[in-house]
């Protein structure tokens, strides 16, 4: 802890005893200053430590001025906390008139003035303690909730449902199935069976989930029949064939209070598991047409994309409302169309990374070949470019779908 300030004539008022004439004594007294302003910063530092709860973050400004007061003492100024220059350090070495004589040419023993002395470690804590007491005051205000304790979807009363369209998927879709069921958060599985010709129907309901057949053939007149068919308020794709996993859904509801469409992408390398449908060429097809839709609806969006292609997304029933007039693509591009349409109403949009298994079982229907895979990236390039050149900008939804 700093002493008390002296003038010249006057006696200096400190707990520490006054500096010796003596060179060694003089450096000894150094020394043993500063070891006694370290353990003031220690003792403070374990004192803010044991009096700050996750609750304070949102007094993060008031708690770090208190902090650093105590802590760092030796570079805080007084005077509305700024640190000292060299300037201000070359004003304060005068040589005290009342110093010894035997004392080195610009040496100095004259203390900070009254008017720039450093707050002490009791005043931090008096700070930290009108800040605990006003807390204490309200018990009942939650501070910081988006971060520190985020409601989820069940806890805030919304129902969620698992969307899977399936298609000749009956190796698989049992356990999907039963993986999404026991999530706590999931209180629907609807599974779509897209005109499948195996015993995909019937294992999924002997599995406990509600089955709807869709006559239309494609992935997205599947994706569509689910999304309208499903209950909840929170709707989340999946895929039939075990590739994602129920474990991920909690990044997925941790962005639904502050996002009308939640993506995942697989496109993270390190989250791409042994032996996944995730080669170079698939990888890097995905990342291309994201990059495009990125650019292409840069303003006033500004996009951060990495895959386009991926099933595994959240989004909630009232964003759904506003784009479904829009999402008529059949077949697998109907991925990109949901985002663009997002866009182009004007919804918030966020991705995320997300685990990506090898199938269960079964094949690819879309990327089993070179041939296909470059079909399904020219499709997908001509629906990004129709939505964007071809259908104009829809006016924007209102505050309740996507929180401004």
């Amino acid at each position: 802890m700093r002493t008390k300030p002296c003038t010249a004539g006057s006696p200096a008022r400190s707990n520490v005893a006054p500096f010796p004439t003596a060179k060694g004594s003089t450096a000894a007294a150094s020394i043993s200053s500063r070891s006694a302003d370290a353990g003031s910063a220690r003792a403070a530092r374990t004192s803010c430590v044991a009096t700050i709860s996750p609750h304070d973050f949102a007094r993060f400004p008031e708690l770090f001025a208190a902090s650093a007061l105590a802590i760092d003492t030796r570079r805080m100024g007084a005077a509305g906390g700024a640190p000292f220059t060299s300037s201000k350090l070359a004003s304060r070495k005068t040589i005290d008139a009342a110093g010894a004589p035997g004392r080195e040419a610009g040496a100095s023993s004259c203390r900070k003035p009254e008017a720039t002395r450093t707050p002490s470690r009791r005043t931090a804590k008096t700070a930290m303690q009108r800040i605990v007491r006003a807390r204490a005051a309200r018990p009942n205000e939650r501070v910081c909730s988006a971060i520190l304790e985020p409601r989820t979807p069940l806890q805030s009363g919304r129902r969620v449902s698992i969307v899977i369209p399936a298609y000749n998927e009956e190796s698989t879709i049992g356990s999907v199935v039963e993986d999404f069921r026991a999530h706590p958060s999931v209180d629907e599985v609807l599974v779509v069976d897209n005109r499948s010709a195996d015993r995909t129907g019937p294992i999924a309901a002997e599995k406990g989930a509600r089955v709807v057949r869709e006559e239309t053939p494609g992935y997205g007149a599947a994706c569509r029949r689910g999304l309208d068919d499903a209950t909840g308020d929170v709707l989340i794709l999946t895929e039939a064939d075990g590739s994602f996993r129920a474990h991920d859904l909690a990044k997925l509801l941790a962005y639904y209070e502050s996002s009308a469409v939640v993506l995942g992408t697989r496109t993270t390398r390190q989250m791409v598991e042994q032996g996944a449908n995730m080669g170079f060429m698939v990888r890097w097809a995905n990342v291309a047409m994201a990059k495009i839709l990125e650019l292409l609806w840069y303003f006033p969006h500004e996009p951060r994309l990495t895959d386009v292609g991926c099933t595994y997304r959240l989004l909630s029933r009232a964003a759904w409302t506003h784009i479904r007039q829009g999402c008529t693509e059949p077949g697998p591009a109907f991925s990109p169309e949901m985002i663009c349409e997002a866009y182009r109403h004007g919804l918030r949009v966020v991705e995320i990374p997300v685990h990506y298994y090898p199938r269960m079982g079964g094949e690819s229907k879309h990327s089993e070949s070179f041939t296909k895979l470059a079909r399904l990236a020219l499709k997908m390039l001509r629906t990004i470019l129709r939505k964007r050149f071809l259908e104009k900008a829809m006016p924007p939804v209102p505050a309740t779908v996507t929180p401004r």
